[in-house]
């Protein structure tokens, strides 16, 4: 009975805020997702996903990380605090009202990814979460990275120390979600500020929240242009 009260009770939050960030951007809310709370009962064979999903998922409920599943209108809570409802919401409303292409052979699939994570981000600040953004704690990589080459260039070791990765662990995919997060949070953080500062219109949000992002580089240029509006990238010395 109490897995129920908190299932219901998550939905609940989860639908709530989708409106909320669709009452404050003008958005529409066409259908609500599936909602799980995975509390420490829930598994895979209990929720709607596919087959194929079931790795992801095992992953995720590992690592307590709660996600959303658009493609197959699904929103899993791992952990119950508010900023997980708030970012889940957030991604979902989002991808529906923008339609943005997640698929992974899609191009310019780094930067939609940032993209997303920052909407997701930005929208969970608006909602009222204060959850800490860790990622902030280390140095901007976005110097390291040459937006046309696609690549990080790095002095030595110094990036390995730095962000405390171990020369075993210091790969390339993990290097590229910890890019990912560490620009989609900062970036959220800051469109927030800019916009209960009034230094952003709520119209502009709007169209950052419907942008389907399919013209080239679309993703970004976008990304380059707000960072260089509202989180200035410092040139290394």
């Amino acid at each position: 009975m109490r897995w129920i009260e908190k299932q219901d009770r998550v939905e609940q939050e989860v639908y709530s805020a989708i409106d909320e960030l669709s009452e404050e951007f003008g958005l529409d809310v066409s259908y609500y997702p599936e909602v799980y709370w995975i509390g420490k009962t829930l598994d895979f064979k209990d929720v709607g996903l596919p087959k194929e999903s079931e790795d992801e998922f095992d992953e995720r409920f590992f690592l307590k990380i709660s996600f959303c599943d658009h493609e197959h209108n699904s929103i899993i809570i791992n952990r119950y605090r508010w900023h997980d409802i708030f970012e889940e919401s957030s991604h979902f409303i989002h991808l529906d009202n923008s339609g943005v292409n997640l698929n992974l052979s899609s191009k310019g699939i780094l930067w939609k990814n940032i993209y997303v994570e920052m909407i997701g981000f930005f929208g969970a600040r608006v909602l009222g979460s204060n959850a800490r953004n860790g990622y902030l704690d280390y140095e901007d990589l976005m110097p390291f990275y040459s937006s046309e080459k696609e690549r990080f260039y790095f002095n030595g070791n110094r990036i390995i120390q730095s962000y405390g990765f171990d020369k075993e662990g210091f790969n390339k995919e993990r290097l590229n979600d910890f890019f990912v997060y560490q620009q989609g949070y900062g970036l959220g953080e800051a469109l927030f500020h800019n916009y209960i500062f009034n230094n952003i219109k709520r119209r502009e949000i709007r169209s950052i929240l419907t942008n389907d992002l399919s013209k080239k580089d679309s993703a970004k240029d976008n990304i380059l242009e707000l960072r260089e509006r509202f989180w200035p990238i410092k040139t290394l010395s």
